[in-house]
């Protein structure tokens, strides 16, 4: 029962609540004198087709999601960095020649780490509150927006953050920032669709325009 439960609500991500349910009690009567591993990798499968399905079908509407998205992470991005970079001129000491502000290298570090969370966990449930019922599908639509976004970045500049005294590449950070942004987008709008189940929300919701 425990196994059941957790697969509901897995597909509860997915799709409706009663469907989920009929979809679970069908597993577990195939799964009768099978491995637990069919169960849960047949479970993960129809999860993939639900929002696989809901990509494809409504591509144009996932498409403008995705973009719109991206462009909310650029703005909060641009926005955030703009203020505390401002915030940093006024309290931070000046340079020992006293030309500029000094900034710690760490203080980049964290501020970059914090707006790739920060911004794309706000625009996943952003996207995902304008797709109610798909909104698993509307973030992997921004998923998809972010990584041709950072690859087109790295081949313009050669890294989306540059190396500022860290152990890392340029290429590994392009992959570390478009990977912590991707999770947090996925994130975001997980939690807006089990935040949506909580408060009895309708999980189908009304139909996207094509």
């Amino acid at each position: 029962m425990r196994n059941a439960n957790a697969a509901e609500w897995i597909l509860r991500l997915v799709t409706t609540p009663e469907r989920a349910a009929s979809t679970t009690g069908d597993l577990l009567e195939e799964a009768s004198g099978r491995s637990a591993f069919w169960f849960w990798s047949s479970t993960l499968r129809t999860a993939a087709c639900h929002v696989w399905k809901d990509l494809w079908v409504y591509r144009g509407r996932m498409a403008w999601l995705g973009f719109s998205g991206l462009l909310a992470i650029w703005l909060f991005t641009f926005g955030v960095s703009t203020l505390v970079i401002v915030i940093w001129m006024a309290v931070s000491p000046y340079s020992t020649d006293g030309s500029s502000f000094y900034i710690p290298p760490w203080g980049h570090y964290r501020l970059f780490a914090t707006l790739a969370i920060v911004g794309p966990l706000i625009a996943g449930w952003d996207v995902a509150s304008r797709s109610k019922g798909r909104e698993l599908a509307a973030a992997l639509a921004l998923t998809v927006a972010l990584a041709a976004s950072t690859a087109i970045n790295g081949l313009s500049s050669g890294g989306v953050v540059q190396r500022i005294e860290t152990p890392y590449t340029r290429v590994d950070n392009l992959l570390i920032d478009f990977g912590v942004m991707a999770l947090s987008a996925m994130a975001g709008a997980m939690l807006f669709r089990l935040w949506s189940l909580v408060r009895g929300r309708s999980a189908s919701g009304p139909a996207l325009p094509r």
